[in-house]
């Protein structure tokens, strides 16, 4: 049986009596219009009713006609009345993303934020809209302006500081990139965590910055901290090496024959024996007089004085 609307009003009760109708029908589009026919029925400040109304309208759209773009379209309305609910904005990330709706899910959360009553509460959808907008729409400015407005809010935001990295580093901004891993090095203090920040702070500013003398100060915050450590070693081994720091070189070969033996890696150790013994030799043949500078005379690169 099918029956027809021509926009002139139903009773609450006509509307009931036809829904269970339409549910045990095979018509699932009749029942959809019969539901957003009972949705314009219902009063604004009727919040519960309606929130109720829209999510069975969005359910059935994806469930009975296989719409997801209606779908969507549903949670969007129901995000509108409602932008508090968390399971509302679940479902609307997850169509965004079977659907493409990237856009409509940012304008939707960009107009929902000045109705937080607590800028602390708007969070989790601030953070959302950074990363849409980083991923999806590769707006890298905006994005960069939505992380720092999560910070000024909470300023241990790992999401936040984590974007704020890639996004420094892809536009160059090592300046603003150092004050990311600042602020990370004061946040933490797991051991691995931090040798990690500062292996990264020194090859900022080896391969970036080309100031050898802060890489080396970074790697050898490392062995303060956390003593003869294998990656910090290896960083070192190849800065003083290219600035010619003969002394210092020495030593971190020295340091590194303690942590690798021939029985952890042969290879290894016969090639810091090797190269340990070729700087002896050097050191002596510079102690008969050759020409070669001592090692405390040669002259350092890219502007490293020798410490």
């Amino acid at each position: 049986m099918t029956l027809k609307f021509y926009g002139h009003p139903f009773s609450s009760y006509c509307m009931k009596a036809l829904i269970p109708l339409y549910e045990s029908g095979r018509d699932p589009r009749a029942l959809v219009r019969v539901l957003e026919i009972q949705l314009r029925a219902t009063p604004a400040e009727d919040h519960l009713t309606r929130q109720d109304r829209i999510k069975r309208l969005a359910q059935y759209n994806e469930e009975k006609l296989r719409d997801k773009g209606a779908a969507f379209g549903w949670w969007l309305k129901a995000f509108a009345e409602d932008h508090e609910a968390e399971s509302i904005r679940g479902e609307l990330e997850r169509l965004a993303a079977e659907t493409g709706g990237w856009n409509a899910l940012v304008d939707a959360y960009a107009a929902a934020l000045p109705k937080f009553t607590h800028r602390i509460d708007a969070l989790p959808v601030m953070v959302v809209m950074a990363s849409v907008i980083e991923r999806e729409q590769g707006d890298v400015d905006r994005a960069l302006e939505m992380n720092r407005q999560i910070l000024t809010i909470d300023e241990g935001n790992e999401q936040a500081l984590d974007a704020l990295e890639r996004l420094y580093l892809g536009k160059g901004q090592f300046s603003e990139l150092l004050s990311v891993y600042e602020k990370k090095l004061e946040l933490t203090t797991d051991g691995d965590a931090r040798i990690a920040i500062q292996s990264k702070i020194g090859q900022l500013y080896e391969d970036e910055i080309k100031d050898d003398r802060k890489a080396i100060a970074a790697y050898q915050a490392i062995l303060d901290a956390a003593g003869d450590e294998a990656s910090a070693l290896r960083s070192l081994d190849r800065v003083y090496q290219r600035n010619a720091m003969w002394r210092q070189l020495a030593d971190v070969i020295g340091r590194q024959l303690t942590i690798v033996g021939p029985d952890d890696d042969k290879l290894a150790h016969v090639e810091l024996k090797y190269r340990i013994g070729q700087l002896r030799e050097q050191q002596l043949v510079r102690g008969r007089g050759a020409h070669l500078c001592r090692l405390d005379q040669c002259q350092p690169q890219r502007g490293v004085v020798e410490l």
